[in-house]
């Protein structure tokens, strides 16, 4: 039983064409904030990362949701990473096939850097004796 090979079925991706959306509709709540929005379009094109610190309700959040906005879609290698991913957490949503959606985390700030990259303390500690 174990000896026979099967081909798994290819799962089609979602590929309707993306519409383009002026930048003024991506972020129509942030009332200024230009040199923040700027950065987050500059960030977004070179594909670089952003750290956003300011006081609640200066727009961060929503900064960051719409700069998903700006990101091209996801490939098909892409898509089935992110799926893996979600799929080991245990975290894929019932009777999707493929998420094809850029992922967005918002940790808490209180939350610790071992919280943030993962580990428990105990791998890195083995390493130093």
């Amino acid at each position: 039983m174990l000896a026979q090979t099967q081909e798994w079925p290819k799962v089609k991706l979602n590929t309707a064409p993306r519409v383009e959306v002026p930048l003024w509709q991506v972020w129509p709540t942030i009332q200024g904030q230009a040199a923040a929005k700027r950065a987050m379009i500059i960030a977004a094109a070179g594909g670089h990362n952003v750290l956003l610190v300011g006081p609640p309700g200066s727009g961060k959040t929503l900064m960051a949701r719409g700069v998903r906005e700006l990101l091209p879609s996801l490939s098909e290698a892409e898509a089935l990473t992110v799926t893996k991913i979600h799929s080991v957490g245990g975290h894929l949503p019932i009777g999707q096939a493929m998420i094809t959606a850029r992922p967005f985390r918002q940790p808490h700030h209180t939350a610790s850097v071992a919280a943030l990259v993962g580990g428990d303390g105990f791998q890195s500690q083995a390493s130093y004796r």
